[in-house]
């Protein structure tokens, strides 16, 4: 279960991912509706079919009080629901805006465990430098000396650092979480907490991607690799429906540690599944930005993205969607 909130230009809007059915979740959204009725409130509710009578009471209360309220459903059974209490509901029914929608990534996350070092390496290596940060988050020993941010620095021309606690969020600047700390992103600083661990894990991805819905929404971009366990899979469902691209990495580049990239497939909150030469490509077109000209390194990666989508004897296979029909831009 996940409430994320953004508050923007007088706006809050709200994504809530699960039921609802623990209290203390209900009682962050009766929270949000009881307060300032002069705000724009805008809730989306992603996979509950049914509200408890006391969400439906606050929500009619809001109106009632003249505040400010708008509905947005992804389960059919709830908008009617709703729909038929005369609330203000909008059924949606998909999960992701189309991809020429969002707007050009300002932060990349890129996350893994075991055999996922690697694939870091290998997509930042050919990262094009620009101002667009990135975080990186990798399942380590909490007694191991990481040495991924000197390995990063000895192959791009990014800043790489692994931060003290509320270091400043700065562009063009790799941040790298240390072992034994959650690293979350929020109003433009790193926090460093020694929380307990999530899916066994500190650093925790989903606490990491989680951060990153709430601080940059749609202009996020994560990538989760290669390892075991589900770490990941709740944070990729906040991104997705916070608008951000989620990819993940095709499982079967990663056997035998496969099983958070098929976790989060099968969960569905994402949307592309790609090799990692695709994912290369994708991220170094991000990074360039929406009017830089496939030449050069640029051309390179998308070339070596379409033959690696090549089946043996065949023609190019085109990357899996987690969302309907949209385009896809190497």
């Amino acid at each position: 279960m996940s409430v994320t909130v953004q508050h923007r230009s007088g706006q809050c809007k709200v994504a809530i991912l699960g039921r609802l059915d623990r209290q203390e979740d209900r009682n962050v959204v009766l929270d949000l509706l009881r307060a300032n009725p002069e705000q724009a409130l805008e809730l989306s509710f992603y996979d509950a079919d049914l509200l408890c009578v006391e969400l439906l009471c606050a929500m009619a209360d809001r109106l009632n009080g003249g505040g400010k309220l708008k509905i947005v459903a992804y389960h059919a059974l709830l908008a009617h629901g709703l729909t038929r209490l005369n609330l203000p509901v909008r059924l949606v029914s998909g999960r992701t805006a189309p991809a020429d929608a969002r707007p050009n990534p300002r932060a990349l996350a890129l996350a893994g465990s075991a055999q996922s070092l690697e694939c870091i390496l290998y997509i930042v290596e050919r990262l094009p430098l620009s101002e667009m940060t990135v975080f990186v988050a990798q399942h380590v020993q909490e007694n191991q000396v990481n040495l991924l941010d000197q390995l990063l620095k000895s192959r791009t021309g990014y800043s790489v650092e692994m931060p003290q606690h509320m270091a400043p969020v700065k562009p063009g600047t790799i941040y790298v979480a240390p072992p034994g700390h959650h690293m979350r992103v929020g109003h433009g600083y790193v926090y460093l907490t020694r929380d307990r661990q999530i899916q066994f894990a500190r650093p925790s991805i989903d606490v990491l991607f989680e951060s990153l819905a709430g601080e940059y929404g749609a202009e996020a971009m994560a990538v989760l690799l290669c390892g075991f366990g589900q770490d990941g899979t709740d944070g990729c469902a906040a991104l997705r429906a916070a608008g951000a691209c989620v990819i993940i990495q095709d499982g079967g580049e990663c056997a035998p540690a496969r099983v958070m990239p098929d976790a989060a497939r099968n969960a569905g909150h994402y949307d592309y599944l790609m090799k990692l030469p695709a994912i290369a490509s994708v991220a170094a077109a991000a990074a360039a930005g929406a009017g830089a000209q496939p030449e050069g390194e640029l051309l390179e990666l998308f070339l070596a993205a379409l033959v690696s989508r090549r089946p043996a004897g065949g023609r190019a296979a085109g990357a899996v969607p987690g969302g309907a029909g949209q385009p896809l831009r190497l």
